[in-house]
């Protein structure tokens, strides 16, 4: 099964064109709800996303369950949201529930600060 920098190295230029946001590959992130540790920033260059490894918190969860055990049918959970996936053969279904459950994470725990201060300023 591939580690999370091969997963992340997969899906690095790739991601927007499945699902709809824009990770910061320098923020080891879960992909589902956005949460990210935030004492960590690294540079993104291809030699070190190796530091995707390093944050255990990040748990690999099959987009198609027990299928393929490679890169392209993993993404980068947390232990919430890797529980909370659906059971889906469907790409799209599993993409429009991490788009949703980003909606969900929102509500229940509110808006992340860095997402909050970054709108504000923009407005």
């Amino acid at each position: 099964m591939p580690n999370r920098a091969q997963i992340a190295f997969y899906w690095k230029d790739i991601v927007h064109l499945h699902f709809d946001y824009i990770m910061d590959w320098g923020e080891p992130s879960y992909w589902a709800c956005n949460a990210f540790d935030g004492s960590f920033y690294i540079d993104v260059s291809d030699a070190n996303i190796k530091a995707w490894n390093n944050h255990n918190y990040l748990q690999k969860c099959h987009i198609v369950p027990k299928a393929l055990m490679v890169a392209a049918n993993l993404v980068l959970l947390c232990r919430r949201c890797h529980k909370a996936s659906p059971n889906t053969r469907d790409l799209v279904n599993f993409r429009n529930w991490i788009e949703n459950r980003k909606k969900v994470v929102f509500e229940e725990i509110g808006e992340p600060s860095w997402k909050r201060n970054l709108r504000n300023n923009l407005i």
